[in-house]
């Protein structure tokens, strides 16, 4: 995993509440973005994700 950007790792703090649910998230793959973890993912796929997330739909 490539260093996580700094907006993505905000935004999953606010929506996970914590650093270790955030990191969890950001470092686990999901299928949703092609198997690969938020991380690695494109940014903007993982900001749209992390919002449906935030919104109560599934990822």
């Amino acid at each position: 995993m490539e260093k996580v950007d700094p907006a993505l790792r905000e935004a999953a703090f606010r929506v996970f509440g914590n650093e270790v649910r955030a990191m969890r998230w950001l470092t686990t793959p999901v299928r949703t973005l092609g198997g690969k973890s938020p991380a690695d993912a494109d940014l903007q796929e993982a900001l749209d994700l992390l919002a449906r997330v935030a919104h109560g739909f599934s990822a």
